[in-house]
């Protein structure tokens, strides 16, 4: 399937795929094709007569960021998404993945791919970050709904270990914080965006320490920006633990309750009974 049709509006003038197609004023309308159909248009007419419209799902008609609500997302992006990290946690490397291996994973045509993105690159970091945005936002609700900081850290062990994408979420956040490869500036970019504020790592864990300190649960006499570090530290040996298998002697059963006590007595040692 060849790529398809752009059309551009450059102040007088209507240029398609590079080729200019009218020198006379453009105007331009945006409205629905069929009421509550889900599906929009832009109408365009040239004072030179030149006319045509596009036609797209509800939301289509702007390049996709990875930064947008799930629900706004058009599904056939999130068939995107949905191939990139399956693709991804199967172990092919990012490198190596084309945009045909996520079309036809996705279902769908491959020039459907472009009327989103531009490249493959942006396909596959916006499917990360929108992945990393909705992984940390719905853990920051189970957790913030839990009684005390005991009940918290243990449910954030049970998902680690029960929930392979959250690992690998975490695992690729980390390693896109750390790589200085152009893919992750890519994706480092998107999350330092103020409408990713909410969902970074640190944020979300550092509600939830805060929530510790004020419920007399968590020691004052730390900063949060240790405390985010000290889970942090914990969470990836043990992550990486059940993401490799073979990264320590250990195994991570045995592992979790070491790593449960180790958070617990650095947080919350020392406090007055």
């Amino acid at each position: 399937m060849t790529k398809p049709q752009k059309v551009h509006f450059s102040y007088n003038n209507v240029i398609r795929d590079g080729v200019i197609m009218s020198n006379g004023p453009v105007e331009l309308t945006v409205k629905s094709t069929d009421e509550g159909s889900g599906m929009e248009a832009i109408y365009y007419k040239a004072g030179d007569g030149i006319e045509g419209v596009l036609k797209g799902e509800s939301g289509s008609m702007g390049r996709i960021t990875g930064l947008e609500e799930i629900g706004h997302v058009p599904p056939k992006v999130r068939q995107m998404y949905g191939a990139v990290i399956e693709l991804l946690e199967e172990g092919m490397d990012m490198e190596d993945i084309r945009v045909s291996t996520i079309t036809e994973r996705a279902g769908i045509g491959k020039g459907t791919a472009y009327e989103y993105f531009d490249t493959k690159d942006e396909i596959v970091a916006c499917a990360v970050v929108s992945q990393i945005r909705w992984m940390f936002g719905w853990l920051g609700e189970q957790l913030e709904a839990k009684a005390d900081f005991g009940e918290q850290l243990s449910f954030l062990l049970d998902v680690v270990e029960k929930k392979g994408h959250c690992s690998h979420s975490f695992l690729r956040f980390v390693h896109a914080m750390t790589s200085n490869s152009e893919f992750n500036r890519m994706i480092r970019e998107k999350m330092n965006a103020e409408e990713f504020a909410a969902y970074r790592p640190a944020n979300v864990f550092g509600r939830i320490l805060r929530q510790g300190v004020e419920r007399g649960a968590i020691r004052r006499d730390l900063p949060i920006e240790y405390m985010i570090h000290c889970v942090f530290s914990h969470l990836l040996s043990y992550m990486m633990e059940i993401a490799t298998k073979d990264c320590f002697r250990m195994d991570a059963q045995s592992l979790r309750p070491f790593v449960y006590r180790g958070i617990m007595g650095e947080l919350c040692g020392g406090m007055d009974s």
